[in-house]
């Protein structure tokens, strides 16, 4: 598995930089979804990353939206394509942070690519923290809710000794995470 993955990000690292702005996401999407455990697909999902990493970055939430029902090989090669996208556009300004909140903020959407999302435009927009997280606090995603709670329980600790009262509701707003 660790030869696998070796090979992998040495295909991800060596990947030609030009944008596929026509190309459909579609058909790569599918081919590393049917990869099996057993490796069968793995030939095709590798030439399908390579296809995909070079991808624009507007085809972020389409990816993303892949991760759904996603299995965890699938999963890893998703996360491989995004973030080879992610950083081939990260100082470009077309990451579409739009897209992205709302992809976030869809509570139907699979967590891990939620997560992956949130990690996407936290990086392209340093406000986005501090705009979604407050408003996890009953998100269904752990980490989501984690990250919440923890923001919460920062806030009370740094009230001061004379704001005991505020300090609790604010403990308790965590603990209702």
């Amino acid at each position: 598995m660790i030869h696998f993955r070796r090979i992998l990000a040495i295909i991800v690292v060596v990947l030609p930089t030009a944008d596929i702005q026509s190309a459909d996401p579609a058909p790569p999407l599918n081919a590393i979804r049917n990869v099996s455990r057993e490796g069968a697909g793995n030939e095709a999902a590798a030439a399908a990353v390579r296809t995909l990493s070079s991808a624009p970055a507007a085809d972020l939430p389409k990816i993303l939206a892949a991760f759904k029902d996603a299995s965890p090989l699938t999963a890893n090669y998703l996360r491989n394509v995004v973030e080879a996208i992610a950083d081939r556009h990260a100082t470009d300004g077309t990451i579409p942070v739009g897209q992205l909140e709302t992809f976030i903020l869809e509570r139907s959407n699979d967590p891990r690519g939620r997560r992956l999302a949130f990690e996407v435009l936290s990086k392209a927009d340093a406000t986005a923290i501090d705009r979604l997280i407050p408003g996890m606090l009953l998100d269904p995603s752990p980490e989501f809710r984690r990250d919440a709670v923890q923001r919460l329980i920062s806030e009370a600790k740094s009230l001061s000794k004379d704001s005991g009262k505020q300090a609790a509701a604010v403990y308790r707003r965590a603990l209702a995470g």
